[in-house]
């Protein structure tokens, strides 16, 4: 049997397993780190996004919650619920930050069955500190102010890397 490492209660749940810490605990650590630095780990991002061809883009909103940059991991795992089964890591992912320019983001580790479950808590009510288990993202540089500007630069990269 698997128990809390904080309270040693039994687990039952795969991501409480896999983190080692049950729901309870986890909420309790998140939100004293949220004390300790402000709004970072409160609310969830305000976005939009959509699907331009093989990019999928992603807009700050601004608003009262997490940047999008610092809630990237959660975002991307609400959409890829929206998607169901069509993985996101078959996109080119680029999202426009709360300064308004345009930068990329790889995904490093992806597993779509712990996103969906990274999902369910998140749309759970009870863990609104809650971060994305099945998913890790390294962000990259574009640079440009205009949609345009960088749709044409990442398609204009992938083109010479097939190449």
């Amino acid at each position: 049997m698997i128990t809390c490492t904080h309270c040693g209660k039994p687990l039952t749940d795969p991501i409480s397993i896999q983190r080692g810490i049950g729901p309870d605990c986890w909420r309790n650590r998140l939100d004293q780190d949220r004390t300790r630095n402000g709004n970072l780990f409160g609310n969830q991002a305000d976005f939009s996004w959509g699907i331009d061809g093989k990019i999928l883009w992603l807009k700050d909103n601004g608003g009262p919650g997490r940047s999008l940059t610092n809630d990237m991991e959660n975002a991307l795992a609400r959409i890829q619920a929206e998607l169901d089964q069509t993985p996101i890591n078959g996109y080119t992912i680029i999202y426009r930050d709360s300064e308004g320019v345009w930068d990329g983001v790889r995904l490093t580790r992806f597993d779509l069955q712990a996103v969906f479950l990274d999902f369910q808590w998140l749309s759970d009510g009870r863990y609104p500190h809650y971060w994305s288990q099945g998913l890790d993202v390294d962000f990259y540089w574009i640079g440009e102010k205009r949609y345009e500007d960088a749709r044409a630069k990442v398609l204009s990269v992938a083109a010479r890397a097939v190449g």
